[in-house]
């Protein structure tokens, strides 16, 4: 077992990337299917409430599924309360999902510092700007009720509470630096040898937050996060991930700033936010890993793929906000959900891609439904493939008929080499180009 205890970490100074050698290699790893896992019952909420036996009833279940890795999602505010305190409760708590994921034969790939969270953006307090209109309100300048967003700014949940000040620059404000190698020092060097450890990722959606200063500012980041792991355990994997914002933006993240510093690169291909279908976005996942791989000149993971579910047959559209801009959304049918992942699947295998796992377990059940982000956020109600009550959807027996053919291949493929994409051409106008790309033949099929 591997008890919570207080300890000190010793922290180099910040941004030296002389700390330690290059341990990253880009060594082709098997083909990995997995998932984003919270249990259905508790949530997003399950680092403070969680029952053990289903943790361990549903991680098994998974496993039955053929999925061999489970991503955890350590949310910020719940493992750093403080810049230089740590939350027990969810460090007890990763500790039984590791023991339970051992015990189902499952990897872990804890998600340090994720900031994007399926369409709304999640900060600790500490890390999240002023608020004009909090302090006001504090004061009884400003009646409670009062709230002023300006078009197109993403919501940041902050303390269980829905904001909409701009968070402090995450990738170079030397206090929250400091903090996320503190929180580093103290989650990787109490669980850096657990066996049930595949990979940490560092960081997803920090430049949805606050844009990036330069692209130098995201590749220090990196490499100050990645040395500040490898002080604690040398031999780790370390995955990086970008995101359809982080491709339209000048500075990045860029797959090769995450290249230079991480072993392991992935694309997020949920929610899809370009033009387009829905419920045929598996063209959307094809694309973000098609681009992502086509400017690193590696294979990629896609690191999430989803659909939500409704009862109604043939399923059903509805307007959603996706970090502050309004999407359509299709919510399918069983049948519909099942033959995305089944085309999914087979699609992103066939590309190449070094690894598929899905957005979400299970539905949650609807007592949390009130909780947030569930409360403002419909569509992560009922992205699994598994029903609130416990029971398979049919995407479930499409996910385990792929993992049986993964099996009887050996779970292994001729990678094609990427189609080369001219990165200074591309980085010159990045956003530009996803739309030049998106509407031409290549690289979206």
């Amino acid at each position: 077992m591997y008890s919570f205890y207080q300890t000190s970490v010793t922290l180099s100074p910040l941004h030296d990337v002389t700390e330690l050698p290059n341990m990253t290699t880009h060594t082709p790893q098997p083909f990995t299917l997995g998932i984003t896992y919270r249990p259905r019952r508790s949530g997003f909420a399950w680092w403070q409430t969680v029952d053990p036996a289903e943790l361990r009833d549903e991680l098994a279940h998974i496993a039955y599924l053929g999925l061999d890795t489970i991503r955890l999602s350590l949310t910020w505010e719940e493992f750093q309360p403080g810049q230089r305190r740590i939350g027990s409760r969810a460090m007890g708590t990763l500790e039984l999902a590791l023991d339970a994921a051992l015990s189902a034969k499952l990897r872990v790939v804890p998600l340090l510092f994720p900031v994007g969270m399926d369409g709304l953006l999640a900060l600790p307090d500490w890390a999240n700007g002023a608020s004009v209109i909090d302090e006001l309100t504090s004061i009884g300048a400003v009646g409670p009720t009062v709230t002023i967003q300006a078009i197109g700014s993403a919501t940041v949940l902050s303390d269980q509470r829905y904001r909409t000040n701009q968070a402090r620059d995450l990738f170079s404000y030397r206090p929250i630096l400091a903090a996320q190698r503190y929180l580093i020092g103290e989650v990787v060097g109490y669980f850096g040898s657990h066996p049930a450890i595949w990979a940490w990722q560092i960081g997803e959606g920090l430049e949805r937050a606050r844009r990036p200063t330069s692209p130098e500012v995201v590749q220090a980041w990196y490499t100050t996060m990645a040395n500040s792991i490898h002080q604690q355990r040398q031999d780790a994997n370390i995955l990086g991930v970008t995101t359809i914002r982080g491709l339209s933006l000048k500075a990045g993240p860029r797959p090769e700033q995450i290249l230079a510093s991480c072993n392991l690169l992935g694309v997020t291909a949920d929610p899809p936010e370009l033009p387009g279908e829905p419920r045929r976005h598996t063209t959307y996942a094809a694309f973000v890993h098609a681009l992502t791989a086509g400017l690193a000149g590696t294979a990629t993971i896609v690191t999430a793929i989803g659909l939500p579910t409704t009862e109604q047959r043939g399923g059903l559209w509805a307007n959603e906000s996706f970090y502050g801009r309004q999407h359509s959304v299709f919510y399918a049918d069983d049948e519909q959900q099942a033959t995305f992942f089944n085309t999914a699947l087979d699609r992103l295998y066939q590309a190449g891609a070094a690894g598929v796992w899905l957005a979400a377990y299970a539905d949650h059940h609807p007592e949390v439904w009130k909780m947030p982000p569930l409360d403002n956020s419909p569509r992560l109600r009922t992205l699994g493939i598994v029903h609130a009550q416990g029971h398979e959807k049919l995407a479930a027996g499409a996910v385990r008929d792929f993992a049986a053919r993964l099996r009887k291949n050996n779970a292994t493929i001729h990678i094609p080499q990427p189609a080369g994409i001219d990165a200074e051409r591309y980085w010159h106008d990045p956003s530009r180009r996803i739309c030049l790309l998106y509407t031409s033949p290549s690289p979206r099929d």
